[in-house]
């Protein structure tokens, strides 16, 4: 539905801060999983299927609370796709697979070991389909579509609109990087992390929306789910 002219005017653009107002929704979504999670230690299916879900729901919750003093967020997010968008699960497959070469490579000559992600040894636990399946939604496409519209839908468009684009992809790039330190296991992956984000932001900066980048994302993460998961 549009919106009258002069309520348009009356919104406020989409700022960098507000992608820190969106994480705070996404801790407030793990938490509003808890009653549904049980007391013992978390199952697979509860991490992928239902704290996860939960988590991306929270994101949707937090745009659209913030979006009611923000300007139309589909539009001022770039939340949109073309068809042509599809060739974004190619290249995040190829990246996936180059930037592991590289990197097994790299830490073969000094006798290094791939880092280990949490989550990704968690979903190499899911056993089942039902699992399974949790592990592809949650990783293949509800992680690319609330991780994009964070980093590049809101940060990446508000440090562009007061730093410049250039700075915009790199600052975002950063951000997304260190969000990875959660775990810290992944602090010599973030490298990795920090050209994945340059690639997802170059997207948005090229295309002017966010289709191709969560397509990208989402073929970077789908090379990790289908080793985990059946090689």
């Amino acid at each position: 539905m549009e919106l009258p002219l002069e309520s348009r005017a009356d919104r406020r653009p989409w700022r960098a801060i507000d992608a820190l107002h969106l994480l705070f929704f996404w801790i407030a979504g793990a938490i509003a999983s808890g009653p549904f999670i049980g007391s013992d230690e978390i199952t697979v299916f509860e991490l992928f299927g239902i704290i996860a879900p939960f988590q991306a729901l929270a994101i949707f919750v937090g745009i659209a609370v913030l979006g009611r003093t923000r300007e139309p967020w589909r539009e001022a997010l770039g939340f949109k796709a073309e068809p042509q968008d599809w060739r974004g699960l190619l290249e995040g497959v190829g990246l996936q697979l180059g930037l592991s070469i590289l990197i097994a490579l790299i830490l073969g000559l000094f006798g290094g070991a791939l880092p280990s992600q949490e989550i990704v040894d968690d979903a190499g636990l899911a056993v089942g389909g039902l699992e399974q399946v949790a592990v592809i939604i949650a990783l293949v496409v509800l992680a690319p579509i609330s991780e994009e519209l964070v980093f590049r839908g809101v940060l990446l468009r508000g440090l562009a609109a007061r730093y410049g684009m250039r700075a915009a992809v790199i600052g975002s790039s950063v951000a997304f990087a260190l969000l990875h330190l959660l775990d810290p296991n992944l602090l010599l992956a973030m490298p990795v992390f920090l050209v994945l984000g340059i690639a997802l932001g170059y997207s948005v900066a090229r295309t002017g929306r966010l289709g191709r980048a969560i397509a990208i994302h989402a073929g970077f993460n789908l090379v990790t789910v289908i080793a985990v998961l059946f090689l």
